[in-house]
């Protein structure tokens, strides 16, 4: 239980979509402001379980959106729950 406690961690949504949130805003976070622009490399995979994915509080699904999430509004702080506020 104590691994598990450990090493299990929330998420807002699907993983794939969420990471690449969480890797923006990141970054965003690294820069020290908004950045004017963002181009996301993912894996096939990742790309094919992701670009159908409903992203939570939207109406949208797909990769771009997430980013463009991540960048505007996302906390890093806030881990893999990136897009909660």
């Amino acid at each position: 239980m104590n691994i598990l406690r450990k090493e299990v961690k929330p998420v807002l949504g699907c993983t794939g979509p969420t990471l690449v949130s969480f890797a923006v805003s990141a970054a965003k976070d690294a820069i020290g402001g908004n950045p004017e622009s963002v181009k996301v490399y993912v894996d096939r995979d990742t790309y094919k379980n992701s670009i159908s994915v409903d992203i939570p509080g939207t109406q949208k699904m797909g990769l771009s959106i997430t980013a463009a999430l991540g960048a505007v509004c996302g906390d890093s702080r806030l881990g893999l729950e990136v897009l909660k506020t």
